[in-house]
């Protein structure tokens, strides 16, 4: 579960893998990098365009980022792979929410 307090919190849907908490390692208004705790989504990571839906959780609410997997990198711990750090590229997002995001990744209190 998501802490509320945790603006730096994510949630990925991956139309098709998996739909769970995860949390933001950093964010811009072009893209984010997220920290992905399943282990067994490599597959799905591999395939060429990979698409990812994200639904951002900012202070005040929500926000929706259609995104592209630009990059991937398995996390490991003790040579198991424990999750992925992906970066996505945003490709569709409303001016609503780019506003918001935006405003967000320029705050320097955001961290």
């Amino acid at each position: 579960m998501i802490n509320p307090d945790d603006r730096r919190s994510l949630r990925q849907q991956a139309k098709g893998a998996i739909s769970r908490p995860h949390q933001t390692r950093d964010i811009s208004e072009t893209g984010a990098g997220v920290i992905v705790s399943a282990s067994k989504i490599k597959h799905y990571l591999s395939r060429k365009n990979c698409r990812i839906d994200l639904v951002i959780e900012l202070p005040g609410g929500s926000v929706r980022a259609e995104s592209v997997l630009a990059r991937f990198q398995p996390l490991e711990e003790g040579g198991v792979i424990k999750g992925y750090f992906i970066g996505v590229s945003f490709t569709k997002v409303s001016d609503e929410d780019q506003a918001r995001i935006v405003q967000f990744a320029t705050n320097d209190d955001a961290d």
